[in-house]
């Protein structure tokens, strides 16, 4: 869980062969836009692209964006599979998110 961020992830200059990766999170962001940066913007086809998915992504209003483009957009050509958007819960709700990552 990354709570109260400016984006998610940035990404630096990956080896052939060994991209990075960001999955299963839950990014609570303080402003809209864009939870990613550096990621090399192409769909997760790519094997040497960075692999993003199935991320929960929360900001003041719900718009995420990434690589420049809505997260649905950017969606429908393919990145990003499984990844939502919505407005930040209430503490109750962040507090039960961050119990459930932990086991607790």
């Amino acid at each position: 869980m990354y709570a109260y961020v400016g984006k998610g992830y940035g990404i630096c200059n990956q080896l052939k062969g060994h991209p990075d990766q960001f999955y299963n999170n839950h990014v609570i962001q303080d402003r809209d836009g864009d939870y990613g940066g550096g990621q090399e913007c192409v769909t997760n086809a790519n094997a040497d692209a960075t692999v993003v998915f199935d991320n929960s992504i929360y900001t003041p209003t719900g718009l995420v964006t990434e690589c420049g483009k809505s997260l649905a957009d950017w969606q429908a050509q393919g990145g990003d599979p499984g990844t939502t958007a919505a407005t930040i819960p209430d503490d109750a709700t962040l507090l039960a998110l961050a119990k459930a990552a932990l086991g607790m």
